[in-house]
């Protein structure tokens, strides 16, 4: 039977656990503390701690965690007794359940809650903990739909912080543009990406209408209550370019507002950054380097404030300094 490992402060925040509890003695061997639903009170949590750091559940039973995590994230994320390093993972880990929930049922009523919910918390996680874009990059690797839209919801909020705004409001309105931003990509096959050299026209034009079959989604289900008509430009445009060399409608300049332009920015850095079938994925180096060389089609201001949320991430090792801005 495969086990994880997970800290004991992550089972002091509920008295009924929906999965077994187990212990590893000094001898390595693996007994049962508690079977599953079994009440846990407070006292016995106290007594683990004296004794064990670590507690044991069956690797089946690891989405259950974190769904039963996610009902009290806010206080498991601010719980200094658990790793920072720890509870990033846990973050990771509800954002992806719950962006998973988005994309398969749009329409439940409980899919509004959590997403809402979901995005409060991570919020109050990166401001808290000032949680920096280099934390980010190192622990939310690899490419697909899901990682992605975490990744660059993740990177909203860093960045919203980076720009100087205060405003809590317009930070909840850009993560949760960014959480809901690519649920059109994710109906469309994952092999269509624009780094595909042999991609025909057919495939291009579903590609280039995701945004559009994105705001069809929200329309059609609960998320509406989730986002204003007017931040829906967030989620339409965030393929769109200052040059008009973006999609799906070639607009420009005067015709993007702050949210599609952090969006565009975020969510191509890592589309760049990351590997699919197509393209080998870039160092963050490497892939600010290029997007400074077509600083035309990005808001200087906006991708400044970015490179500087990287900048000014603590520095591990000899890494190069991001590019600047002639």
């Amino acid at each position: 039977m495969a086990y994880i490992k997970l800290p004991v402060n992550e089972i002091s925040f509920k008295s009924i656990l929906p999965y077994n509890i187990y212990l590893e003695r000094p001898n390595r061997k693996i007994v049962l503390y508690r079977s599953e639903d079994y009440p846990i009170q407070e006292k016995d949590v106290q007594r683990l701690k004296k004794d064990y750091k670590y507690v044991l559940i069956e690797k089946k039973f690891e989405k259950k965690h974190y769904e039963a995590l996610e009902g009290n994230l806010l206080k498991v994320l601010g719980d200094k007794g658990i790793p920072v390093h720890r509870r990033t993972e846990i973050a990771k880990k509800c954002t992806d359940i719950v962006i998973e929930q988005t994309v398969h049922n749009p329409k439940s009523i409980e899919t509004v809650q959590r997403t809402k919910n979901i995005v409060k918390n991570i919020i109050s996680f990166i401001l808290r903990n000032s949680i920096n874009l280099k934390w980010v990059i190192e622990y939310f690797e690899n490419f697909e739909h899901i990682r992605h839209t975490r990744n660059v919801t993740y990177y909203s909020i860093i960045l919203a912080r980076e720009c100087g705004v205060s405003n809590y409001e317009f930070v909840n309105k850009v993560a949760t543009v960014a959480i809901l931003h690519d649920l059109g990509r994710a109906k469309i096959r994952s092999d269509i990406t624009e780094f595909d050299p042999h991609i025909s026209n057919a495939d291009k034009s579903k590609l280039h209408r995701h945004p559009l079959i994105s705001q069809e989604i929200i329309k059609k289900s609960k998320l509406t209550s989730l986002i204003q008509e007017e931040d829906l430009t967030g989620i339409t445009q965030h393929h769109e370019r200052l040059d008009g060399s973006g999609y799906p409608q070639c607009l420009s300049h005067f015709d993007l507002g702050p949210l599609p332009r952090m969006i565009s920015i975020i969510d191509q850095f890592d589309i760049l950054t990351q590997k699919n079938g197509h393209h080998p994925g870039m160092l963050p180096f490497d892939a600010l380097t290029k997007m400074v060389g077509e600083k035309e089609k990005y808001d200087e201001r906006i991708l400044k404030s970015f490179i500087n949320a990287l900048d000014h991430a603590p520095e591990s090792g000899d890494q190069e300094r991001p590019p600047q801005f002639c």
